[in-house]
């Protein structure tokens, strides 16, 4: 008889125990439900966004291409392409750039020491005129 007390209440305990267990598998089984639809829906978010991106990319190249084809700027840029290999001569041909740097500076320099508005360089060989006063 006292084994069959201890029996029932073993097994009254391990029923508790068993209802306590599915009770809290159906809760794991209820929140991983909840996070399952909120996954579904993140994935159908993320298909329509790069679904979107894909339109998008494809609407930038049209974009481009008809850009490229009817830009107005592209005449201005011959013409900066042309004044561009000009100054690329002088940085291919640094010497020559100088030489015509310096005839310039030495043409500046010799017309000033001729015409010299501030009589600085002024030619005192020639006797300075004074007068005599009584």
């Amino acid at each position: 008889m006292a084994q069959d007390n201890e029996y029932k209440i073993l097994s009254e305990q391990i029923k508790g125990l068993a209802t306590l267990i599915n009770a809290q598998f159906q809760e794991v089984h209820d929140r991983l439900d909840k996070i399952n639809g909120k996954v579904a829906k993140h994935e159908s978010q993320i298909t329509e966004v790069l679904i979107e991106r894909a339109k998008n990319r494809e609407e930038q190249r049209h974009v481009v291409t008809n850009h490229i084809l009817t830009c107005p700027v592209s005449k201005d840029l011959t013409g900066l392409k042309k004044t561009l290999d000009d100054l690329n001569f002088f940085i291919r041909h640094p010497k020559l750039f100088i030489g015509i740097l310096v005839t310039i500076v030495i043409i500046t320099l010799a017309t000033f020491l001729e015409n010299n508005p501030f009589a600085v360089f002024k030619n005192y060989k020639q006797p300075i005129s004074t007068e005599q006063t009584k």
